[in-house]
Order: structure tokens, then C-alpha cells, then sequence
């Protein structure tokens, strides 16, 4: 039975980032809170909420302080391990089974260079938050 993507991702994967949003002057590190939702967005994450968790204004700008909650991909590992049939002469399988399911897209490629062999093939195959249906 193949894996949907739905059962993947469950509430104990919501992650939490603080971001804060500098403007003082003199500060030469001002990121807006756009543009951290964008990376987000590019780094395939769903955003669950935002809140707001300080503010400060004066004459020399402005300060806010943001707990973001979002959803990263998860990357599953399908391996297909063939055995050689010397009769045949070919290769002949059961069919790739999930064999784990990675947080980080490294941990998942260091785990197929380990695996990888003569007669097993490795998959990684991404799965987004932002795939999923509303």
C-alpha cells in the first residue's frame, strides 16, 4: 500500500521560529516579515499562523518580535532491493518499499549513499505541506 501525503504530516510537525523585525537606525540587518514569509514559501514550508509577541515604536523606528508557526517537507525513502536470478539471468523484484521518512532533505541523502548498492535502488521522493488539499 503506497503512502499519501496526508499521512505524513501530523500537528507534532509544526515547527516554531521567532522573527524579529529590526528597523532601529543604525541597524544594518533589517529583514521584513514578507520577505522571511517568501523563503519560507520557496523552502516548499506551510505557514500555520503568525503572532505578534512584542512591538516597540519611537522616533527611531520600529521593533517587532513574531512567533511563526509552519509545516516543513518531509522526505520519504523508497528502497527497491532486486536479487539476481541466475537462471533468468535478470534482476527481478517485490517492488520498492518506504523504508524511512526524513525532516531534513541531507539526512535523507546521506541514508541513500549508505543504502545504494549493486541491485537496490534508492528514491527520495519530497513531500510538501503546500501540496497538500485546502
Amino acid at each position: 500500500m503506497e503512502r499519501e501525503t496526508m499521512e505524513i504530516f501530523t500537528r507534532k510537525d509544526i515547527q516554531t521560529d521567532i522573527f524579529e523585525v529590526d528597523g532601529y537606525l543604525g541597524n544594518e540587518k533589517v529583514k521584513s516579515l514578507e520577505s522571511y514569509l517568501l523563503d519560507l514559501e520557496e523552502a516548499d514550508c506551510y505557514v500555520v499562523d503568525i503572532t505578534l509577541l512584542d512591538t516597540k515604536q519611537s522616533g527611531l523606528g520600529n521593533y517587532s518580535k513574531y512567533l511563526i508557526r509552519f509545516v516543513a517537507p518531509k522526505y520519504e525513502v523508497k528502497v527497491d532491493r532486486k536479487t539476481w536470478d541466475r537462471v533468468r539471468s535478470e534482476w527481478w523484484s517485490f517492488g520498492a518499499k518506504t523504508e524511512k521518512v526524513f525532516d531534513r532533505l541531507d539526512e535523507a541523502e546521506d541514508y541513500r549513499k549508505k543504502t545504494e548498492s549493486t541491485g537496490t535502488l534508492v528514491e527520495i521522493i519530497c513531500h510538501s505541506p503546500l501540496d497538500l488539499p485546502l
